[in-house]
């Protein structure tokens, strides 16, 4: 089975660029093989990375957080341990009409815009497993976030 690579290519295409600006203007003709020769060889020298075994990192949710309604995992600390759960994150611009989730309670709690007759979702991070009474849905994750990541892929290839 082939090796299989994920790299960073910027500087392979910079070095690139550089040798084809001073082949400009030159009468010496290259063939495909030579000119990619070189490129092929620094290729050779990537690291090989293992999908399978990389160990994805936790994001700061204050520098980076996920997109709008976007369900992600998220790392929250709780009475000095730590716990993971399924979440989603809402800027406080959502109303409920346009999102994706169900806000059965919204009145209790939401900002009630007049003129769009609506209730806007508040600023926070939201999940209907963990922190919620039987069929309640999406309560506030009312302790710190201190990491969050993508969801794994629904499906593993092998």
């Amino acid at each position: 089975m082939a090796e299989r690579r994920i790299a960073d290519i910027g500087p392979l295409l910079e070095d690139l660029k550089k040798e084809l600006k001073d082949l400009e203007g030159s009468t010496e003709a290259l063939t495909v093989e030579e000119a990619a020769e070189d490129e092929i060889e620094d290729l050779k020298k990537l690291p090989v990375i293992d999908p399978e075994r990389m160990i994805p990192a936790w994001r700061d949710p204050d520098k980076d957080p996920p997109k709008v309604e976007t369900e992600v995992l998220v790392l929250y600390r709780y009475n000095g341990y730590m716990g993971i759960t399924t979440a989603h994150y809402e800027d406080g611009n959502v109303f409920s009409q346009d999102s994706e989730w169900n806000w059965e309670d919204l009145p209790d709690w939401g900002t009630y815009d007049e003129e769009r007759d609506d209730y806007r979702i508040p600023e926070g991070w939201w999940e209907y497993r963990h922190f919620n009474p039987d069929d309640v849905y999406n309560n506030k994750i009312d302790c710190p976030v201190v990491g969050w990541m993508p969801m794994p892929p629904e499906e593993i290839t092998k």
